[in-house]
């Protein structure tokens, strides 16, 4: 039996350990389906049971403003759409955060 490296079980401690302090990154995703929302990150393909979606992105969301001597509710009827791409951000390893959907400049 061949002993273990100790370099390579010291440099998986190294990788281990910083990667705890490592943000998670920002990943492109595609929708791929409106009903039920799905959605493709990669080649890894996330149902609602996945999903969290930022509330400004569902369809019927609505907010209440004030502006200078009136107010009232703002209703934003746009909603995810097969094709859109999205910011993603994973949170662990089985939910994603839909934070934006986004277009190229």
């Amino acid at each position: 039996m061949r002993p273990k490296n100790p370099y390579s079980q010291l440099v998986k401690i190294m990788q281990d350990h910083g990667a705890k302090y490592n943000p998670p990154s920002v990943e492109l995703a595609t929708v791929i389906s409106r009903s039920p929302l799905t959605v493709l990150a990669g080649e890894l393909q996330l149902g609602k049971d996945n999903l969290l979606v930022a509330d400004y992105l569902i369809s019927g969301y609505s907010r209440e403003a004030t502006f200078s001597n009136t107010s009232g509710a703002l209703s934003f009827t746009d909603s995810l759409n097969v094709g859109d791409t999205l910011a993603v951000v994973q949170v662990n390893d089985s939910t994603y955060i839909i934070l934006a959907r986004v277009v190229s400049a």
